[in-house]
């Protein structure tokens, strides 16, 4: 469980102007002084998220602590400008703020289930019409002089993303310059979002004023899905990541004594047994997990992650005898996963809901989100350099060597038989142009899990016009 909030740590901060008020509140914690400076200390906080138990509770207590953390830092760093009206920050929480995200907590907290088709189905087949459009492009860039992002685009058109327009300033520090041209997640389109998000959780009187909506929009559009969609988009957030997930390999051993052959004997048991201790456990778990899940509706939902697999290893793109192995390789995974689909289909939406889907993986996100945004005790750092070009090279070539030394010699002449194929394997994370598309369609996705009422049709939406039917 994540760890629970520490009030000395979440009232440091620069000094506030008024000193005696200051003192006076000092020992509450920072979410109390900053959304709600009119309650008591002991009165209870309305829940963002209902329930009894204590991880809700702390979880409540998180959120509101991660909403102050926010304000503070990209609110009131410019808002005594403005005005020092202090009631004014409590209102954009009370009529803003928590009507847009109390909705999408009490949903995500009452309907998991809502989010197992996202994990299943949603998410790899977004990552695999990613995957076949990015080498339909790279085919079709290769008889033209298009751009990769260009040829993408033209296979694959999406309102969420535009060509990047000449700048006339000059870019941040630290932050590499955006080619004209580029393939880029639209600005405008991210506000839109953020303003239906806006419209659809806010009545109507709140939505028309208009400052504190252009706020809230900004804040969400701008600022937060803004950032997150320009790191995601560039190839070396994702070489990051996997090097995150990649196990290191192991360092050679100083000790260069030799080995007797009893040694080694013992050591082989020793991991015989070890193994089948390690399959026996797992079976014992995955029965008694089977012997608990209930009968579900989902049917075949191995399908969209085995496909997914499919276009990771180009296997329908690659030529020469080691495809035709590749192939047969697939097909035998493909007819087990077939056969084993009753028992996925059972027990894969079961673990998700019991053991991924908890308020337990909501505080380790808080905290990760914590550590990201706010690492200085509470307050944005510095925003780190962007790798310089060779810096990512780099990266991506430490990717490779480890996915090598993970993959064993008789699966590495399966699946990359040479250095091309093992960098096939990246090729469709290497552009961010196209992964521009994929921040998109990852984003409407995400959006329409969250808050369905947006994406699903009313009665009547589908009806075509009389002129237009004819």
């Amino acid at each position: 469980m994540s760890r629970p909030l520490d009030p000395s740590r979440l009232s440091q901060g620069p000094p506030k102007p008024n000193g005696s008020t200051a003192k006076e509140s000092s020992h509450l914690p920072l979410h109390r002084r900053l959304l709600f400076p009119t309650y008591p200390p002991d009165q209870p906080l309305p829940p963002l998220v209902s329930g009894d138990s204590t991880e809700i509770a702390i979880l409540n207590e998180r959120l509101y602590n991660f909403i102050a953390l926010t304000l503070r830092a990209y609110i009131l760093s410019w808002l005594p400008r403005i005005t020092r009206d202090r009631s004014l920050l409590p209102h954009v929480h009370t009529t803003i703020i928590a009507p847009i995200l109390a909705p999408i907590f009490e949903y995500m907290a009452t309907h998991p289930e809502s989010f197992v088709p996202l994990i299943l189905h949603d998410v790899p087949g977004v990552l695999t019409l990613h995957c076949r459009t990015y080498w339909q492009a790279r085919r079709s860039a290769r008889l033209c002089t298009n751009p990769l992002d260009e040829a993408y685009h033209a296979s694959l058109p999406l309102l969420a993303v535009v060509p990047a327009l000449a700048s006339t300033e000059p870019p941040e520090v630290g932050r590499n310059p955006i080619p004209e041209g580029q393939y880029i997640v639209s600005g405008l389109w991210l506000t839109s979002m953020a303003d239906a998000v806006v419209k659809h959780s806010l009545s109507e009187d709140d939505y028309k004023v208009t400052m504190q909506r252009t706020m809230a929009r900004e804040i969400i559009g701008r600022t937060v899905l803004g950032t997150v969609a320009r790191r995601v988009g560039e190839p070396w957030f994702w070489w990051g990541l996997i090097l995150k997930c990649l196990p290191e390999p192991p360092r050679p051993s100083a000790n260069n004594r030799s080995v007797t052959i009893g040694i080694e004997l013992v050591a082989i048991v020793h991991h015989t047994l070890s193994l089948l201790s390690g399959i026996w456990t797992a079976l014992t778990w995955l029965g008694a997990s089977l012997t608990e899940a209930p009968e579900t509706q989902y049917v075949q939902v191995t399908d969209s992650w085995v496909e997914l697999l499919r276009e990771l290893l180009n296997v329908d793109g690659r030529q020469g005898r080691q495809n035709w192995v590749l192939k047969m390789v697939y097909g035998m995974v493909e007819g087990l996963m077939w056969l084993l689909s009753p028992l996925f289909d059972r027990l894969l939406p079961y673990l998700l809901r019991v053991h991924v889907l908890t308020p337990s993986t909501c505080l380790r996100l808080l905290d990760l989100l914590e550590n990201i945004l706010f690492p200085l005790d509470g307050w944005p750092a510095p925003t780190p350099p962007d790798p310089s070009p060779d810096e990512a090279a780099a990266m991506r070539r430490l990717v490779e060597e480890r996915l090598s030394n993970l993959l064993s010699r008789r699966s590495r002449n399966i699946i990359a038989p040479s250095h091309t194929e093992l960098q096939a394997l990246l090729d469709p994370l290497s552009d961010p142009g196209c992964n521009a598309h994929l921040v998109g369609m990852l984003y409407t996705t995400l959006f329409a899990a969250a808050l369905p009422d947006l994406v699903v049709n009313k009665p009547g939406d589908l009806e075509v016009p009389g002129n237009l039917g004819k």
